[in-house]
């Protein structure tokens, strides 16, 4: 049962403000917004608007708001992985669909959040540096799947596999993934008005729109084998990935993150997409200087900024 009111321990409050992400009811918050791991790139980015209107801090949750191009625009910082992606998402809900005075759910305009993030490649095509805008994700943590859609006719894998038509194309996408590479919970999709525009935004740096493998670990969860620790569950995992492919797409890189947000963002309604920096291509060995990381991670936060303007 959804409560009405949110007070409690269901939903710690600081007064007006949620408990981790420093935002509160009064503050000027926008529709749109992009979410990075990385604290410091809250700054980085921030530094591309044309007015800075709020920053504040609290843990590894960093936020901005300004104005870009005359367009409102968040940017907050998540840290690292799915588990930390899931507490800015909810904050976010809450801060976007529940009215504090009122103490109701009320649902206000769906927020449109792209993820601007790093990552690697398991495809020995994929350029570095580049930037991979995610058409669809493999998610293969297992913290998406303890939110479920409303409805049983929307798209839904139970454990036993059981299929539902609600989007055909991701319940092909899950079975190849299970019958090719084993390792998976769910898949989801970006959306498609935000993968285009992000395609258009990025300009003349080199892009690949393709499918992205969302890991709960950086280490053995993607392939690595390391000292004492080299003993793990899918040594094949980045040769596999290298060699997949669904709807002519292939796996363009690795991260810790997309795959949630899509699944998320799905269910509440909200549009979302994800651009990406590739820094390393796990199969070449070729990794980015310092001057091409700087380059590339501009490349994709203007990349994100220019987009939400174009959707706005």
């Amino acid at each position: 049962m959804v409560k009405d009111d949110i007070s409690g321990v269901e939903v710690p409050l600081l007064g007006k403000s949620t408990y981790h992400v420093p935002l509160s009811f009064d503050d000027p918050l926008p529709q749109n917004w992009v979410l990075v791991g990385d604290p410091g790139r809250v700054e980085t980015f921030s530094q591309m608007f044309d007015d800075v209107l709020l920053e504040k801090s609290n843990r590894e949750f960093n936020v901005a708001v300004g104005l870009y191009k005359d367009v409102g625009v968040g940017l907050l910082s998540t840290g690292i992985g799915v588990d930390n992606t899931t507490i800015a998402l909810m904050e976010l809900h809450v801060l976007n669909d529940y009215d504090f005075e009122s103490e109701k759910w009320v649902g206000e305009e769906p927020l449109t959040i792209i993820r601007a993030g790093t990552s690697g490649s398991p495809n020995p095509s994929i350029k570095v540096p580049s930037l991979v805008v995610s058409d669809y994700a493999i998610g293969m943590d297992n913290t998406a799947i303890k939110y479920l859609f409303k409805n049983k006719g929307d798209l839904e894998f139970s454990l036993d596999g059981e299929r539902y038509e609600y989007d055909e194309e991701l319940s092909e996408l899950f079975f190849k993934v299970k019958q090719e590479l084993k390792e998976v919970e769910y898949v989801s999709r970006s959306s498609p008005v935000v993968a285009e525009a992000l395609m258009e935004s990025v300009g003349s740096f080199p892009v690949e729109l393709g499918i992205t493998v969302s890991t709960q670990d950086f280490y053995a969860g993607q392939g690595r084998m390391v000292g004492g620790l080299s003993k793990i569950s899918n040594p094949n995992m980045i040769s596999d990935l290298g060699v997949f492919e669904f709807d002519d797409l292939p796996v363009a890189n690795m991260e810790m993150e997309t795959s949630l947000l899509f699944r998320l963002s799905r269910i509440l309604g909200y549009r979302a997409g994800s651009v990406c920096s590739v820094l390393a291509n796990r199969v070449t060995g070729q990794a980015v200087t310092g001057e091409q990381y700087v380059a590339s991670v501009e490349a994709c936060g203007r990349a994100s900024l220019d987009a939400l303007v174009s959707l706005t």
